[in-house]
């Protein structure tokens, strides 16, 4: 990269600074701007209901019946020592994602030690659509993203700098408040489990099953006491809620009504209902995931910033077009309804495989670059 390229990069950098600070002052001028968003209704009202609960005799239920906890707890902890306000939830916030930006920062120049690659990192997430508008949102996002990346940043220092207790146990702590605000990231996280033990096993052999056992435990043993109290309700495809098994049995419904397969007993036995769909049938299964792919690249994040000033007005109907009209009907019928907003769908998707292929590119790099690739070559070359 250029010097001259990297110039640039902190301009942009006061750039996307300059354009938050626009948007906060819409926030000021407009506060339900910062209501427009998914599930903000129930998010501020269980709040409120925190904030009026006497003792833990009324708190505890409201903690076990609202959804994941952190979807709205650490909102009611801003607004509880701030007078409610919304504005200071959206700086704290705010300063969150500005720790992001740190972290990514510092993830990417320990990967690749290069600090051109760190500050066109941090920009690129800094400017990614749905990322960028977030902390002015009331939004559980506002709060895991930020925490997931702290966790990452910590796993990195983990295995570059500092294998020790404290270092994974801080990673551990992240992860642990990041899966109490989205229990959906919960394979996500099983997975960095499973990245942590096999960086253990490098960087800290004798005290793998420690370093390990510390992080599965600081990760998950706050979500599950939680998933073990919390009461489980009646699975109803038609009412949509945020629990494990309405997903499935929703994935398990699509699947088997696009294949034309028996969709009785979907409710009663949701996990089941989901193994069946992509044993009896996989190519309608990977269509499903694919399509739900799709919908995170595409639909509705990336209109987030004109839902926030009020330009766009979220449905919850169109995220299903993917699934009901296919790729091509559901471009044709979004251009149809607003031509603007669907041109800025397509710049942002182009944007987004752009950033693919940039991280593609890294990834390819920086494992040609890695101690086993060097082994294995200069081992070839011996023989």
């Amino acid at each position: 990269m250029s010097d001259k390229k990297i110039r640039w990069l902190p301009w942009m950098l006061i750039v996307i600074c300059v354009a938050h600070l626009a948007l906060l002052a819409v926030a000021i001028s407009d506060p339900e701007a910062t209501l427009r968003f998914d599930r903000t209704g129930k998010r501020i009202t269980s709040a409120r209901l925190l904030l009026e609960a006497k003792g833990m005799a009324e708190v505890g239920p409201v903690l076990l019946t609202r959804g994941a906890p952190g979807d709205y707890l650490w909102h009611t902890l801003v607004l509880a020592s701030t007078g409610q306000s919304l504005i200071a939830v959206q700086l704290v916030q705010l300063l969150l994602a500005a720790l992001s930006l740190v972290a990514v920062h510092g993830i990417a120049l320990a990967l690749d030690g290069r600090r051109e690659v760190a500050l066109l990192a941090t920009v690129l997430y800094a400017a990614i659509p749905i990322d960028f508008i977030l902390p002015h949102f009331l939004a559980s996002e506002a709060f895991f993203n930020p925490l997931l990346l702290f966790g990452v940043a910590a796993l990195v220092r983990y295995a570059t700098r500092a294998p020790d207790l404290r270092t994974i146990a801080a990673a551990g702590v992240a992860f642990g408040l990041a899966a109490l605000t989205r229990p959906e990231a919960l394979p996500w996280l099983i997975v960095m489990l499973a990245f942590a033990a096999a960086l253990a096993m490098r960087v800290a052999r004798e005290h793998v099953l420690l370093h390990t056992a510390v992080l599965g435990i600081l990760t998950f043993a706050g979500v599950s006491i939680w998933l073990a109290l919390t009461p489980s309700e009646p699975v109803a495809l038609d009412r949509a809620s945020l629990t494990l098994e309405w997903e499935l049995a929703n994935r398990a419904n699509r699947v088997l009504s696009a294949a034309g397969g028996n969709t009785v007993g979907i409710e009663a036995a949701p996990l089941a209902a989901f193994c069946r769909s992509l044993v009896e049938h996989p190519l309608a299964f990977t269509r499903e995931f694919v399509l739900q792919a799709g919908k995170l690249l595409a639909l509705p994040d990336n209109l987030d910033t004109f839902r926030y000033l009020g330009f766009y007005e979220y449905t919850g109907r169109r995220a299903e077009w993917l699934h009901t009209l296919g790729v091509l009907g559901a471009a044709r019928r979004a251009f149809a309804e607003m031509p603007g907003l669907a041109t800025w769908l397509v710049v942002t998707i182009v944007v987004w495989l752009a950033i693919g292929v940039i991280a593609l590119r890294g990834a390819a790099e920086l494992l040609r670059r890695s101690e086993g690739v060097e082994r294995f070559s200069a081992d070839a070359l011996g023989r």
